[in-house]
């Protein structure tokens, strides 16, 4: 019995990982996004 909820929590744990990771790539995502669109703003100003 013991066993058994420790691997169910090891799944749990697994992913809240995967969910923290897609998460941090989203973001990262979306930063790179921002950063590229102010290049091509600045480049289009001058």
């Amino acid at each position: 019995m013991g066993r058994h909820t420790l691997k169910k929590r090891k799944g749990i744990v697994g992913i809240e990982a995967a969910i923290v990771l897609i998460a941090f790539v989203i973001i990262s995502a979306a930063f790179a996004f921002m950063v590229i669109n102010m290049g091509l703003f600045a480049t289009q100003r001058s």
